[in-house]
Protein backbone atom coordinates (compact mmCIF):
# COMPACT_ATOMS: atom_id res chain seq x y z
CA UNK A 1 0.00 0.00 0.00
CA UNK A 2 1.35 3.54 -0.82
CA UNK A 3 2.27 5.00 2.91
CA UNK A 4 2.19 8.82 3.44
CA UNK A 5 3.69 10.64 6.33
CA UNK A 6 0.20 10.23 8.39
CA UNK A 7 0.50 6.82 8.09
CA UNK A 8 3.66 7.17 10.24
CA UNK A 9 3.31 8.75 12.34
CA UNK A 10 -0.43 10.04 13.24
CA UNK A 11 0.65 12.96 15.36
CA UNK A 12 2.56 14.77 12.71
CA UNK A 13 0.91 18.10 12.59
CA UNK A 14 2.82 19.78 9.75
CA UNK A 15 5.02 18.99 6.34
CA UNK A 16 6.67 21.16 3.88
CA UNK A 17 7.00 20.23 0.63
CA UNK A 18 6.11 21.15 -2.91
CA UNK A 19 3.06 22.46 -5.05
CA UNK A 20 3.43 21.12 -8.20
CA UNK A 21 0.34 22.71 -9.91
CA UNK A 22 -2.46 25.28 -8.82
CA UNK A 23 -5.25 24.74 -11.53
CA UNK A 24 -8.55 27.25 -10.79
CA UNK A 25 -11.57 24.56 -10.63
CA UNK A 26 -15.45 25.64 -10.42
CA UNK A 27 -15.55 25.46 -6.53
CA UNK A 28 -11.69 26.61 -5.81
CA UNK A 29 -8.17 25.74 -6.49
CA UNK A 30 -7.08 22.79 -7.17
CA UNK A 31 -3.58 21.66 -6.13
CA UNK A 32 -0.82 18.61 -6.58
CA UNK A 33 1.63 18.48 -3.89
CA UNK A 34 4.51 16.17 -4.01
CA UNK A 35 3.63 14.61 -0.50
CA UNK A 36 1.26 15.47 2.12
CA UNK A 37 0.84 14.98 5.82
CA UNK A 38 -3.45 15.32 5.17
CA UNK A 39 -5.07 11.69 5.94
CA UNK A 40 -6.85 11.25 2.52
CA UNK A 41 -10.02 9.76 3.54
CA UNK A 42 -10.42 6.33 3.65
CA UNK A 43 -11.94 2.73 5.50
CA UNK A 44 -14.68 4.56 7.40
CA UNK A 45 -12.57 7.71 8.57
CA UNK A 46 -13.17 10.89 6.67
CA UNK A 47 -10.64 12.99 4.94
CA UNK A 48 -8.56 15.43 7.47
CA UNK A 49 -9.23 18.88 7.22
CA UNK A 50 -6.18 21.38 6.98
CA UNK A 51 -4.44 24.39 5.06
CA UNK A 52 -1.73 24.22 2.09
CA UNK A 53 -0.07 27.54 2.57
CA UNK A 54 -2.57 29.19 4.03
CA UNK A 55 -5.12 27.85 1.78
CA UNK A 56 -7.89 26.15 3.46
CA UNK A 57 -8.80 22.89 2.42
CA UNK A 58 -12.18 22.09 0.65
CA UNK A 59 -12.20 18.51 -0.66
CA UNK A 60 -9.65 15.84 -1.26
CA UNK A 61 -9.48 14.50 -5.49
CA UNK A 62 -7.87 12.04 -5.55
CA UNK A 63 -6.36 9.88 -2.54
CA UNK A 64 -3.56 8.15 -4.03
CA UNK A 65 -1.93 11.19 -5.54
CA UNK A 66 -1.84 14.07 -3.11
CA UNK A 67 -4.45 16.22 -4.82
CA UNK A 68 -6.75 18.99 -3.16
CA UNK A 69 -9.03 21.89 -3.82
CA UNK A 70 -8.59 24.81 -1.87
CA UNK A 71 -10.07 28.19 -1.36
CA UNK A 72 -7.10 30.47 -2.37
CA UNK A 73 -4.53 29.69 -5.18
CA UNK A 74 -1.25 29.04 -3.79
CA UNK A 75 1.97 29.29 -6.15
CA UNK A 76 4.11 26.51 -7.50
CA UNK A 77 6.81 25.47 -5.23
CA UNK A 78 8.05 25.07 -1.54
CA UNK A 79 4.81 25.23 0.90
CA UNK A 80 3.84 24.50 4.53
CA UNK A 81 1.14 21.64 4.54
CA UNK A 82 -0.44 22.10 7.92
CA UNK A 83 -3.25 19.67 9.64
CA UNK A 84 -6.82 20.72 11.24
CA UNK A 85 -5.37 18.93 14.58
CA UNK A 86 -8.57 19.47 16.59
CA UNK A 87 -10.53 17.25 13.39
CA UNK A 88 -7.15 14.81 13.09
CA UNK A 89 -7.32 13.72 16.91
CA UNK A 90 -11.48 13.57 16.67
CA UNK A 91 -10.80 11.01 14.20
CA UNK A 92 -8.17 9.10 15.70
CA UNK A 93 -9.91 8.77 18.80
CA UNK A 94 -13.32 7.94 17.41
CA UNK A 95 -11.29 5.35 15.13
CA UNK A 96 -9.44 3.65 17.63
CA UNK A 97 -12.72 3.55 19.78
CA UNK A 98 -14.83 1.26 16.86
CA UNK A 99 -11.45 -1.12 16.99
CA UNK A 100 -11.57 -1.58 20.09
CA UNK A 101 -15.34 -2.29 20.14
CA UNK A 102 -15.48 -4.49 17.64
CA UNK A 103 -12.55 -6.50 18.61
CA UNK A 104 -14.17 -6.67 22.30
CA UNK A 105 -17.56 -7.12 20.80
CA UNK A 106 -16.57 -10.12 18.86
CA UNK A 107 -13.87 -11.63 21.26
CA UNK A 108 -15.42 -11.29 24.18
CA UNK A 109 -19.38 -11.42 23.40
CA UNK A 110 -19.57 -13.24 20.01
CA UNK A 111 -20.76 -10.08 18.31
CA UNK A 112 -19.57 -9.18 15.23
CA UNK A 113 -19.02 -6.14 13.30
CA UNK A 114 -20.75 -5.28 9.72
CA UNK A 115 -20.20 -1.94 9.28
CA UNK A 116 -18.79 1.47 10.91
CA UNK A 117 -19.75 4.77 10.77
CA UNK A 118 -17.76 8.07 11.93
CA UNK A 119 -20.33 10.80 11.54
CA UNK A 120 -19.58 14.48 12.24
CA UNK A 121 -21.82 14.07 15.88
CA UNK A 122 -21.45 10.76 16.74
CA UNK A 123 -20.44 7.21 15.42
CA UNK A 124 -21.59 3.62 15.25
CA UNK A 125 -21.08 0.24 14.46
CA UNK A 126 -23.76 -2.03 12.98
CA UNK A 127 -23.44 -5.66 14.76
CA UNK A 128 -25.06 -8.94 13.50
CA UNK A 129 -27.24 -9.20 16.26
CA UNK A 130 -31.11 -8.09 16.26
CA UNK A 131 -30.97 -6.40 19.62
CA UNK A 132 -28.45 -5.81 22.23
CA UNK A 133 -29.72 -6.49 25.55
CA UNK A 134 -28.98 -3.51 28.33
CA UNK A 135 -27.14 -5.98 30.47
CA UNK A 136 -24.89 -6.96 27.35
CA UNK A 137 -24.01 -3.68 26.48
CA UNK A 138 -23.26 -2.85 30.24
CA UNK A 139 -20.79 -5.59 29.84
CA UNK A 140 -19.43 -4.22 26.43
CA UNK A 141 -19.24 -0.70 28.10
CA UNK A 142 -17.50 -2.02 31.07
CA UNK A 143 -14.93 -4.41 28.57
CA UNK A 144 -13.81 -1.18 26.53
CA UNK A 145 -13.68 1.05 29.33
CA UNK A 146 -11.63 -1.33 31.03
CA UNK A 147 -9.05 -1.64 28.48
CA UNK A 148 -9.07 2.02 27.93
CA UNK A 149 -8.17 2.54 32.19
CA UNK A 150 -5.76 -0.54 31.23
CA UNK A 151 -3.43 2.24 28.84
CA UNK A 152 -2.61 -0.18 26.17
CA UNK A 153 -0.55 0.92 23.44
CA UNK A 154 -1.75 1.15 20.03
CA UNK A 155 0.48 0.73 17.17
CA UNK A 156 0.79 -0.02 13.41
CA UNK A 157 3.01 -1.47 11.38
CA UNK A 158 3.43 -3.32 7.96
CA UNK A 159 3.06 -6.92 7.26
CA UNK A 160 2.43 -9.37 4.55
CA UNK A 161 -0.18 -11.55 3.08
CA UNK A 162 1.62 -14.75 4.40
CA UNK A 163 0.78 -13.17 7.88
CA UNK A 164 -2.76 -12.23 7.66
CA UNK A 165 -3.88 -15.47 9.21
CA UNK A 166 -3.32 -13.55 12.82
CA UNK A 167 -4.90 -10.59 11.92
CA UNK A 168 -8.43 -9.51 11.33
CA UNK A 169 -9.63 -8.20 8.15
CA UNK A 170 -13.01 -7.61 6.39
CA UNK A 171 -11.59 -7.65 2.91
CA UNK A 172 -8.10 -7.07 1.36
CA UNK A 173 -7.77 -3.39 -0.85
CA UNK A 174 -8.37 -3.79 -4.34
CA UNK A 175 -4.72 -2.66 -4.87
CA UNK A 176 -1.99 -2.77 -2.97
CA UNK A 177 1.65 -3.44 -3.24
CA UNK A 178 2.36 -6.90 -1.34
CA UNK A 179 1.99 -5.64 2.38
CA UNK A 180 -0.11 -4.35 4.21
CA UNK A 181 -0.91 -1.90 7.31
CA UNK A 182 -2.19 -3.22 10.83
CA UNK A 183 -3.57 -1.67 13.46
CA UNK A 184 -2.54 -3.54 16.75
CA UNK A 185 -4.31 -2.61 20.48
CA UNK A 186 -1.64 -4.80 22.66
CA UNK A 187 -3.28 -8.12 23.71
CA UNK A 188 -6.64 -7.54 22.31
CA UNK A 189 -7.00 -6.72 18.60
CA UNK A 190 -4.66 -6.99 15.82
CA UNK A 191 -6.91 -5.52 12.27
CA UNK A 192 -5.80 -3.80 8.38
CA UNK A 193 -6.40 -0.57 8.56
CA UNK A 194 -5.30 2.40 6.56
CA UNK A 195 -6.43 5.53 9.28
CA UNK A 196 -4.76 7.70 11.49
CA UNK A 197 -4.90 6.61 15.99
CA UNK A 198 -3.96 7.24 18.82
CA UNK A 199 -1.10 5.77 20.32
CA UNK A 200 -2.34 4.92 23.43
CA UNK A 201 -5.71 3.90 24.71
CA UNK A 202 -5.74 6.15 27.70
CA UNK A 203 -5.98 8.92 24.69
CA UNK A 204 -9.34 7.44 24.66
CA UNK A 205 -10.50 8.89 28.14
CA UNK A 206 -14.00 7.49 27.85
CA UNK A 207 -16.48 5.38 25.64
CA UNK A 208 -20.35 6.05 26.16
CA UNK A 209 -22.86 3.95 24.57
CA UNK A 210 -25.95 6.59 23.80
CA UNK A 211 -28.29 4.72 21.86
CA UNK A 212 -29.52 1.48 19.74
CA UNK A 213 -31.57 1.35 16.33
CA UNK A 214 -32.42 -2.09 15.61
CA UNK A 215 -33.90 -3.02 12.03
CA UNK A 216 -33.67 -5.75 9.63
CA UNK A 217 -31.96 -8.07 12.05
CA UNK A 218 -28.88 -5.75 12.79
CA UNK A 219 -28.46 -3.45 15.36
CA UNK A 220 -27.07 -0.24 14.77
CA UNK A 221 -24.95 0.99 18.00
CA UNK A 222 -24.34 4.75 18.44
CA UNK A 223 -21.13 6.03 21.21
CA UNK A 224 -19.36 8.62 21.76
CA UNK A 225 -15.38 8.53 22.75
CA UNK A 226 -13.24 10.82 24.05
CA UNK A 227 -13.43 14.57 24.02
CA UNK A 228 -17.29 14.00 22.38
CA UNK A 229 -17.83 11.91 25.38
CA UNK A 230 -16.53 14.18 27.56
CA UNK A 231 -18.36 17.46 25.96
CA UNK A 232 -21.50 15.45 26.28
CA UNK A 233 -21.02 15.12 29.78
CA UNK A 234 -20.62 18.32 29.90
CA UNK A 235 -23.72 19.55 28.42
CA UNK A 236 -25.43 16.56 30.18
CA UNK A 237 -23.95 18.28 33.69
CA UNK A 238 -25.32 21.53 32.21
CA UNK A 239 -28.92 20.75 31.62
CA UNK A 240 -29.42 18.74 34.92
CA UNK A 241 -28.21 21.92 36.46
CA UNK A 242 -30.81 24.09 35.25
CA UNK A 243 -33.76 21.37 35.67
CA UNK A 244 -32.68 21.46 39.37
CA UNK A 245 -33.69 25.53 39.09
CA UNK A 246 -36.70 24.87 36.79
CA UNK A 247 -38.21 21.92 38.73
CA UNK A 248 -36.95 22.83 42.40
CA UNK A 249 -35.58 19.21 43.38
CA UNK A 250 -32.72 16.97 43.02
CA UNK A 251 -31.60 15.22 39.63
CA UNK A 252 -33.06 11.69 40.92
CA UNK A 253 -36.28 13.34 41.43
CA UNK A 254 -36.89 14.65 37.77
CA UNK A 255 -38.50 11.98 36.24
CA UNK A 256 -41.22 12.13 38.42
CA UNK A 257 -41.35 15.63 38.50
CA UNK A 258 -41.30 15.88 35.03
CA UNK A 259 -44.21 12.82 34.90
CA UNK A 260 -46.81 15.35 37.15
CA UNK A 261 -46.15 18.14 35.36
CA UNK A 262 -47.59 16.46 32.19
CA UNK A 263 -50.31 14.76 34.09
CA UNK A 264 -51.31 17.95 35.11
CA UNK A 265 -50.53 19.85 31.53
CA UNK A 266 -53.05 16.83 30.09
CA UNK A 267 -55.68 17.55 32.96
CA UNK A 268 -55.59 21.22 32.26
CA UNK A 269 -55.92 20.75 28.43
CA UNK A 270 -58.68 18.50 28.99
CA UNK A 271 -60.74 21.25 31.33
CA UNK A 272 -59.60 23.76 28.62
CA UNK A 273 -61.52 21.95 26.08
CA UNK A 274 -64.45 21.56 28.53
CA UNK A 275 -64.51 25.33 29.10
CA UNK A 276 -64.13 26.16 25.40
CA UNK A 277 -67.14 23.98 24.98
CA UNK A 278 -69.13 25.80 27.28
CA UNK A 279 -67.94 29.05 26.23
CA UNK A 280 -68.67 27.93 22.57
CA UNK A 281 -72.20 27.33 23.56
CA UNK A 282 -72.79 30.41 25.28
CA UNK A 283 -71.31 32.58 22.64
CA UNK A 284 -73.76 30.96 19.87
CA UNK A 285 -76.58 31.30 22.17
CA UNK A 286 -76.22 34.83 22.46
CA UNK A 287 -75.68 35.17 18.74
CA UNK A 288 -78.62 33.46 17.82
CA UNK A 289 -80.78 35.64 20.08
CA UNK A 290 -79.46 39.08 19.12
CA UNK A 291 -80.92 38.57 15.78
CA UNK A 292 -80.98 36.77 12.18
CA UNK A 293 -77.67 38.41 11.57
CA UNK A 294 -74.39 38.47 13.74
CA UNK A 295 -70.91 38.59 14.08
CA UNK A 296 -67.89 37.89 16.72
CA UNK A 297 -64.30 38.81 16.52
CA UNK A 298 -62.31 37.02 18.99
CA UNK A 299 -58.67 37.70 19.53
CA UNK A 300 -57.96 33.70 19.93
CA UNK A 301 -58.96 30.57 19.21
CA UNK A 302 -59.24 27.97 15.57
CA UNK A 303 -61.97 27.22 13.14
CA UNK A 304 -62.86 23.71 15.62
CA UNK A 305 -63.66 26.99 18.19
CA UNK A 306 -65.71 28.78 15.49
CA UNK A 307 -67.44 25.93 14.54
CA UNK A 308 -68.62 25.01 17.60
CA UNK A 309 -70.02 28.90 18.02
CA UNK A 310 -72.27 28.47 14.89
CA UNK A 311 -73.41 24.65 15.81
CA UNK A 312 -74.49 26.26 18.98
CA UNK A 313 -76.35 29.11 17.37
CA UNK A 314 -77.82 27.24 14.32
CA UNK A 315 -79.24 24.88 16.83
CA UNK A 316 -81.24 27.62 18.68
CA UNK A 317 -82.20 29.60 15.51
CA UNK A 318 -81.95 27.81 12.31
CA UNK A 319 -81.82 31.07 9.67
CA UNK A 320 -79.31 33.04 11.39
CA UNK A 321 -76.15 34.06 9.24
CA UNK A 322 -73.38 34.42 10.68
CA UNK A 323 -69.23 35.71 10.54
CA UNK A 324 -67.09 34.42 12.89
CA UNK A 325 -63.27 35.78 13.30
CA UNK A 326 -60.23 34.58 15.66
CA UNK A 327 -57.45 36.37 15.28
CA UNK A 328 -53.64 34.07 15.86
CA UNK A 329 -51.02 37.28 15.20
CA UNK A 330 -51.42 40.49 14.11
CA UNK A 331 -54.02 40.80 11.01
CA UNK A 332 -53.68 36.89 10.38
CA UNK A 333 -55.80 34.26 11.44
CA UNK A 334 -59.62 32.38 10.24
CA UNK A 335 -62.59 33.04 9.62
CA UNK A 336 -66.38 30.99 9.12
CA UNK A 337 -69.15 32.31 7.44
CA UNK A 338 -72.68 30.25 8.32
CA UNK A 339 -76.05 30.13 8.07
CA UNK A 340 -78.90 29.44 5.29
CA UNK A 341 -77.00 27.63 2.20
CA UNK A 342 -78.50 30.25 -0.31
CA UNK A 343 -77.42 33.28 2.12
CA UNK A 344 -73.52 31.87 2.56
CA UNK A 345 -73.21 31.29 -0.95
CA UNK A 346 -74.28 34.69 -2.21
CA UNK A 347 -71.89 36.67 0.85
CA UNK A 348 -69.09 34.41 1.15
CA UNK A 349 -66.77 35.87 -1.82
CA UNK A 350 -67.34 39.20 -1.07
CA UNK A 351 -66.47 38.69 2.51
CA UNK A 352 -63.25 36.90 1.63
CA UNK A 353 -62.04 39.07 -0.79
CA UNK A 354 -62.58 41.80 1.74
CA UNK A 355 -60.96 39.67 4.30
CA UNK A 356 -57.50 38.58 2.57
CA UNK A 357 -58.85 35.27 2.69
CA UNK A 358 -59.33 31.82 1.31
CA UNK A 359 -61.35 29.29 2.05
CA UNK A 360 -64.18 26.45 0.65
CA UNK A 361 -66.50 24.49 2.89
CA UNK A 362 -69.96 22.80 2.19
CA UNK A 363 -73.64 24.01 1.93
CA UNK A 364 -74.15 26.69 4.71
CA UNK A 365 -70.53 26.98 5.91
CA UNK A 366 -67.53 28.27 4.20
CA UNK A 367 -64.31 28.65 6.34
CA UNK A 368 -60.87 29.65 5.88
CA UNK A 369 -57.70 31.46 6.62
CA UNK A 370 -57.28 35.43 6.10
CA UNK A 371 -54.87 37.76 6.14
CA UNK A 372 -56.92 40.90 7.27
CA UNK A 373 -59.25 40.20 10.13
CA UNK A 374 -58.13 43.87 10.23
CA UNK A 375 -61.37 44.92 7.68
CA UNK A 376 -63.80 42.83 9.50
CA UNK A 377 -66.22 45.61 10.43
CA UNK A 378 -66.29 46.04 6.55
CA UNK A 379 -66.55 42.54 5.73
CA UNK A 380 -69.17 42.04 8.64
CA UNK A 381 -71.38 45.14 6.68
CA UNK A 382 -71.67 42.78 3.89
CA UNK A 383 -74.07 40.50 5.32
CA UNK A 384 -76.69 42.23 4.42
CA UNK A 385 -75.55 43.44 1.59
Amino acid sequence: MKLLPCHADSYQRRLDTEVLACEPGPSGFRITLADTVLYPGGGGQPADGGTIGGARVLDVIEADAPTYVVDAPVPVGPVAVEVDWARRFDHMQQHTAQHLITAIALRDLGLATTAFHLNPERSDVVLATPVVPPDVLADLSARVNAAIRAALPVRARLITEAELAEVRFRRLPGEHDGTLRVVEIEGVDRNTCGGTHVANLAELQLISFIAQENRQGVTRLHWLAGGRALAALDAATAREAELVGLLRCAPAEHPAAVARLLQQSKDQGRDLKAQATELAVFLGEQLAAAGPVGALHRPGGDLAFLNAIARAAQARRPDVLLLLTARAEGPAGAFLIAGPADAVARVAPAIATALGGQGGGRPGVFQGKATRLDQAAAAEALLTA
